[in-house]
């Protein structure tokens, strides 16, 4: 499966030049276009290289090796994939990737919408200053008072 490689992220600029009905419209095509997509694992592929110096004092490196990292559970794993395997594991990074920015851009067009519809928030009330309060502190005793034997 091929996925677009255009993304249509709208600064915030453009998208108070769109009408509720064409965020609307681009809201659906998100979402199919999320369902779309029949392959998605969270992760990335790195290639990495090992090189190792030999008894002798010569470099010999070995790889290029193609490597899977992804958290789980609060760690790292990382694991080395099969060239043969290579390409369906890459097609799943790049459908996750593609769903994180298509929620994203679902997600701005939704805010758009939802401040339109009105403030959400009451505005924010002009604060008095305070006022002075007096000074009620208990006095700090005098270093000139004299001492009690």
């Amino acid at each position: 499966m091929v996925y677009r490689s255009y993304t249509q992220n709208y600064p915030p600029a453009a998208m108070s030049i769109l009408t509720d009905t064409q965020i609307k419209v681009r809201r659906d095509e998100i979402l199919s276009e999320m369902q779309s997509i029949r392959e998605m694992i969270r992760g990335k592929i790195s290639i990495q290289s090992l090189t190792r110096t030999a008894a002798d004092g010569s470099v010999k490196e070995r790889g290029p090796y193609a490597v899977f990292q992804r958290w789980l559970n609060g760690r790292n794993h990382s694991q080395r994939i099969p060239k043969a395997e290579l390409p369906a594991i890459t097609r799943a990074v790049d459908g996750y990737q593609r769903f994180v920015q298509l929620s994203d851009e679902f997600a701005a067009l939704t805010e758009t919408l939802t401040q339109r519809s009105g403030p959400l928030l009451p505005a924010k009330k002009n604060s008095r200053k305070p006022l002075p309060t007096k000074n009620t502190a208990k006095p700090k005793p005098s270093s000139k008072t004299p001492f009690k034997k």
